[in-house]
């Protein structure tokens, strides 16, 4: 008993749609997981400099402050265009 031509090619067809579909997803789920990473990596600079920040004015050396936003920023990685509130606003 033999498989049928048509049958055989519908099933080739529904294969190769559903190989198609599936690197659709994987593709999907894999830049997803690089946004999260790249929010997380935004996110984590963020709290380090508020921290540091925090540390600073605890330590009492605020003359200090006002010079060294752009330094740490830029030491951070953090340009003007990210999330970085507090050294927007004091670059700008």
């Amino acid at each position: 008993m033999g498989v049928d031509p048509e049958e055989a090619s519908y099933l080739m067809e529904k294969l190769y749609n559903m190989a198609i579909n599936q690197s659709y997803i994987a593709a999907q789920k894999e830049l997803a997981v690089k946004e999260a990473e790249s929010r997380e990596k935004d996110v984590s600079k963020d709290a380090l400099l508020k921290v540091w920040l925090i540390e600073m004015l605890i330590s009492g050396e605020r003359k200090e402050l006002t010079g060294l936003f752009a330094y740490s920023c830029s030491k951070l990685a953090i340009s003007r265009s990210s999330s970085c509130n507090i050294c927007t606003a004091t670059m700008n």
